[in-house]
């Protein structure tokens, strides 16, 4: 018995001892689970490191499996940043391509995704003569901190121009910021930057105009045949101040990277939260318009993909992608709600940030579940060609075709609007400006991939204006440049109002510009209608000021091919939660019919069964001929009813307009009696009389007429009573004997300036205004001849207005 006891004890102990071992294996097993990630980046005053930042705060917020902490680390550099991932100082880091890809341990890294493209900004000081490349010879130039592809590929460049590093002064500093600063001081004669644009440090060292960014052109075959892994890229117009000209620079990808062995489940997290939330890197003003999910895994040569960004892109074919619009946008703010919506109703979906309608159609060719938000009349242009009457202008759009392109649901209203700044020296008067103004004008047509620049080049044409010169920014830079100075003018379309661009639309120092009716008359159709923003919407509306304007429709289409459930269903998330969604007009709105855009047979199918949308019964003609002369009768009811109620309308309106026109007085003594006519002929009459397609006027021409002459016969009345008045007051002036000579002179003087100032009203017409100064310098005259020696000069006699000149 006892030996079998201790048999029993040393089983009980080895038993425990496994338990103990196995739950420390289960603690330890995943050393990621409490995992503290560093992001290298790089200096202060560039991408890198406010990129970092802001991913290691979106990491803190939004909890990845497998990470406890988050951080960014401050380095050099790409060539700092790979040393401390090979040395596990870090676990991420942000590198310049090429820097990888020449790397001797690269094998050990892959890349995450492609974010954007790094661009050489080479700034210089006007005062150093700097022109060229060649020019940098025996110049101050800092090349960027020394362990970065800032510095390896600066020297480089400089190589190619024939300048070693013996050739010039390199100055040392610790960042971007320094050397922005001190380019403004005059303590360097050019620094390089490598960094997306608009970077930082390159707006404060441009920002005064006492620098601009040197323009590699004419050395760009040498820098290539030396530096291959660079590409050739463009720095369009207006991206930093004082910069009105495109820049060509050369450049490589930004890319996200980390260790081979790093956890791929982990790897897939980080994307997945870092995509999910790519609107937050908007806080912190970064550019991350270009980091596009679509063309992230779209790899240099001779760089490897991560094998957990491998599985985040797998899962990503599977998803629902839904095409928006620019970040923070009304249609990328839509998408991401819509996203919430179909997740929740089991559809993975992701809301994929793009330039607007034209990108977006592009995106429906290239992943086959796609649904997009695209602007009907580009809709139109990408089936048809061209809904114009433009065919030359669309091709040079690059509008894709769309093979069996189908409406969903319509979402809302877009109005075009066309913004100016009042100090390109338009006339402040009261009346409304057209697009005419735009003529030489620096003009922003919109987003290079949305479908405002259709409409905006389609109407400029039509308005006969050829600005000075056309730019495609998106609407954060256009909005930026229009602040600065640097564009006087731009378009966009929005819902009214817009949200998106309160700070330009309610900023007094712009103006709205509205289209001419009769320019726009051949451009209305299926896919733009005419329209008004009504007065008061934006501050940058005069008062009383309506805006005439075109719009059209923002859809929600997808291909033909997507499957009827899966369209069903979103018509159905949409339809049930349009409150959610901001989705304005209701049912009826959001099923209207765009004849020319097919529904979706999923759609339909949600349609009919909610009994939103009519079924397409099968109709004899017999029932045809009954409904037709059912519809005869009602119809000819109905018009004459009309008829009569039209009757009655028109005359309580004219009778309404009448009675207050009687009620201004034209007494002499009336202030402003002219101008208040004036105001109900100009205005109100002839908005009243317009015939518009969905109804007649509130008048017609004979009860027009007859107001129009009652109100002529006031506004001569008045005038008449006028200038008997100021007749008599001239008279009794002449006829003063108590007065002497100067002080008449001065009555004299001030009835010149009153009859001057009613003029100018329209209180006087041209014959009375010339009538009455005519009679008071005769008065004055004769006073000054029977005054010998009198003090006042001859050109006061003579009045301050030209003698009674027309102006």
């Amino acid at each position: 018995m006892i030996p079998t006891l201790d048999r029993a004890r040393r089983l009980v102990r080895l038993a425990a001892f496994v338990a103990i071992a196995f739950v420390l294996e289960a603690g330890c097993s995943d050393p990621a689970r409490d995992q503290e990630v560093k992001i290298a980046t790089a200096t202060e005053g560039g991408t890198y490191i406010v990129i970092g930042r802001q991913m290691a705060r979106i990491l803190k917020e939004y909890p990845v499996e497998g990470i406890s902490s988050a951080e960014a680390l401050v380095t050099d550099g790409s060539e700092e940043n790979i040393d401390l991932l090979l040395n596990s100082e870090a676990q991420m880091a942000l590198v310049f391509a090429p820097t990888l890809a020449s790397h001797q341990r690269r094998r050990e890294l892959a890349a995450l995704a492609v974010l954007y493209s790094d661009l050489f900004h080479i700034v210089v000081n006007k005062s150093s003569g700097i022109e060229k490349l060649r020019d940098l010879r025996s110049k101050r130039i800092f090349v960027g901190p020394q362990r970065s592809a800032t510095r390896s590929g600066g020297t480089e460049i400089l190589q190619s121009a024939g300048i070693s590093e013996s050739d010039y002064s390199r100055i040392d500093l610790a960042s971007y910021g320094e050397a922005s600063q001190m380019l403004r001081e005059g303590g360097l004669d050019a620094a390089f930057f490598l960094t997306a644009g608009p970077a930082i440090a390159v707006q404060h060292a441009l920002s005064d105009g006492c620098c601009y960014l040197l323009d590699l052109h004419d050395e760009m075959d040498a820098i290539k045949g030396q530096l291959p892994s660079l590409s050739e890229e463009k720095i369009a117009a207006h991206v930093y101040p004082n910069q009105p000209d495109e820049v060509t620079t050369v450049g490589g990808s930004a890319l996200l990277v980390a260790r081979k062995d790093m956890g791929a489940e982990l790897i897939s997290g980080v994307l997945n939260v870092m995509f999910d939330h790519i609107s937050d890197f908007e806080i912190a003003k970064i550019r991350v318009q270009d980091i596009r999910l679509y063309e992230a895994f779209d790899l240099p040569e001779g760089i490897e993909l991560h094998p957990g960004a491998a599985i985040f892109q797998d899962r990503e074919r599977t998803k629902l992608w839904i095409a928006t619009g620019v970040i923070n946008g009304k249609y990328y703010e839509l998408g991401k709600r819509l996203q919430q919506v179909l997740e929740n109703r089991g559809i993975p979906s992701r809301a994929i940030h793009t330039d607007g309608s034209i990108e977006n159609l592009q995106l429906l060719t290239t992943h086959d579940r796609t649904v997009a938000i695209t602007q009907y009349d580009t809709a139109l242009a990408s089936i048809f060609g061209d809904p114009y009457g433009e065919p030359e202008l669309i091709k040079e759009l690059n509008i894709p075709s769309v093979d069996r392109l189908r409406r969903i649901v319509v979402l809302h209203e877009e109005m075009l609007h066309a913004l100016i700044r009042w100090d390109r020296g338009i006339d402040e008067g009261p009346e409304r400006l057209t697009l005419s103004v735009l003529h030489d004008a620096r003009v922003c047509l919109g987003a290079p991939g949305s479908g405002t620049q259709v409409l905006a080049k389609v109407l400029l044409r039509r308005h006969g204006v050829v600005p000075k010169e056309e730019v495609l920014l998106s609407v954060p830079d256009m909005v930026a440049r229009i602040h600065n100075g640097e564009l006087d003018a731009g378009f966009f379309m929005s819902a009214v109002p817009s949200e998106a661009l309160r700070t330009v639309v309610n900023d007094s120092r712009n103006r709205l510009l509205s289209t001419d009716p009769q320019s726009v008359a051949g451009l209305l159709g299926p896919a733009v209608r005419s329209t008004r923003i009504p007065p008061g919407t934006y501050v940058v509306q005069l008062p009383g000021e309506h805006i005439d304007t075109v719009s059209t429709w923002a859809v929600l289409v997808a291909r033909q091919d997507l499957s009827l459930e899966l369209v069903k269903t979103i018509t159905s998330a949409i339809f049930e939660t349009q409150d959610f969604l901001r989705i304005p007009g209701g049912e009826s709105a959001m099923s209207q019919d765009l004849n020319s855009l097919e529904l979706h047979p999923g759609a339909l199918a949600y349609y009919q069964d909610a009994d939103i949308y009519p079924s397409p019964d099968t109709i004899t003609l017999a029932d045809l001929l009954d409904m037709s002369w059912r519809a005869l009768a009602i119809l000819v009811i109905l018009v004459g009813g009309y008829q009569g109620i039209l009757k009655l309308r028109r005359d309580r309106t004219s009778n309404e307009i009448a009675r207050r026109v009687l009620a201004i007085s034209v007494d002499a003594g009336e202030p402003d009696s002219v101008h208040k006519l004036l105001e109900i002929r100009t205005r109100e009459i002839r908005e009243r009389v317009r015939w518009r397609w969905w109804r007649l006027g509130e008048l017609d021409k004979s009860r027009w007429r007859y107001l129009h002459d009652l109100i002529n016969h006031r506004i001569d009345g008045a005038r008449d009573n006028l200038t008997r008045a100021i007749a008599e007051e001239l008279r009794a002036v002449e006829q003063e004997t108590v007065l002497g000579d100067a002080a008449r002179l001065d009555s004299l003087g001030s009835l010149q300036e009153r009859v001057w100032r009613c003029f100018e009203k329209g209180e006087l017409d041209a014959s009375q205004h010339g009538m009455l100064t005519g009679a008071i310098r005769d008065s004055m005259r004769q006073i000054t001849e029977a005054t010998a020696g009198s003090p006042y000069p001859e050109s006061e006699v003579s009045g301050g207005h030209g003698g009674g000149e027309l102006p």
